[in-house]
């Protein structure tokens, strides 16, 4: 299993399965690597996505959120795959949980929550011209195009 912000082990904890043996660990870690993979693309949009090794990301205050994110969403998709729509309205409806981690993840990318480092100081982001804007350009000069609907391509 590459490494990710957390274990299968506390995922297995944060959705009650710690003493579940039919719960193999193999399954968990299917919903930890989709956990992590929606935290990078989220977080990745905003931030360089941190090297797990960097001293300044390991053990910092923006490991510490994203490792929570990870357990959180790891559990909600490990609950949902177990329960289904039958979880919701009980106290296994991580359904809600799930929303509320991506509002978190969204808050994140559109910087309204920052992420620091161990040095005090925000991680990496990427460069303006790197972030998408959602506009696609049809033509790079200020030239019209020159084509009209009766041409064939």
């Amino acid at each position: 299993m590459a490494a990710t912000y957390s274990t299968t082990a506390s995922i297995r904890d944060d959705a009650w399965f710690a003493w579940n043996t039919y719960i193999v660990d193999a399954s968990i870690d299917i919903q930890r690597t989709r956990a992590y993979a929606l935290i990078n693309s989220y977080v990745g949009t905003r931030y360089t996505v941190p090297s797990l090794a960097d001293s300044n990301f390991t053990g910092s205050p923006a490991s510490q959120l994203l490792e929570s994110i990870e357990i959180t969403l790891g559990g909600a998709y490990l609950l949902i795959k177990e329960y289904g729509p039958a979880g919701r309205d009980t106290d296994k409806d991580w359904y809600r949980r799930l929303e509320d981690v991506k509002i978190l993840l969204s808050e994140i990318r559109d910087g309204k929550i920052s992420l620091f480092g161990n040095d005090g100081h925000l991680l990496p982001t990427v460069q303006q011209e790197d972030q998408s804007s959602g506009t696609i350009r049809a033509y790079t000069t200020d030239e019209p195009p020159r084509f009209s609907v009766d041409d064939n391509f």
